[in-house]
């Protein structure tokens, strides 16, 4: 995922399922990083004001819910049965 930040853009953002969903936020987002040997993790771009981190998180979550929601659309109206509880993700 890439995200437009002023005049600079970011890229390797990921979204990823939630292992503590709150309320209708399903997923997390994860600023680009790199593998700096075993557990270590180098934060490649990172913000050190919460409130701050929450509204770039905010508008990318909301960015990608509305592309996966078009994603469900698509496949559920390109499958035979229609039923969306039927569509793998």
């Amino acid at each position: 995922m890439t995200l437009l930040i002023g005049q600079f853009e970011v890229r390797g953002f990921t979204v990823r399922k939630s292992k503590y969903p709150n309320g209708s936020v399903r997923h997390t987002l994860y600023p680009p990083s790199k593998n700096v040997g075993g557990a270590k993790w180098l934060h490649i771009f990172y913000v050190p004001n919460k409130e701050d981190w929450a509204k770039i998180e905010r508008a990318a979550l909301d960015a990608f819910y509305a592309e996966f929601d078009d994603h469900l659309m698509h496949e559920m109206n390109t499958q035979t049965n229609n039923q969306i509880d039927d569509i793998e993700f």
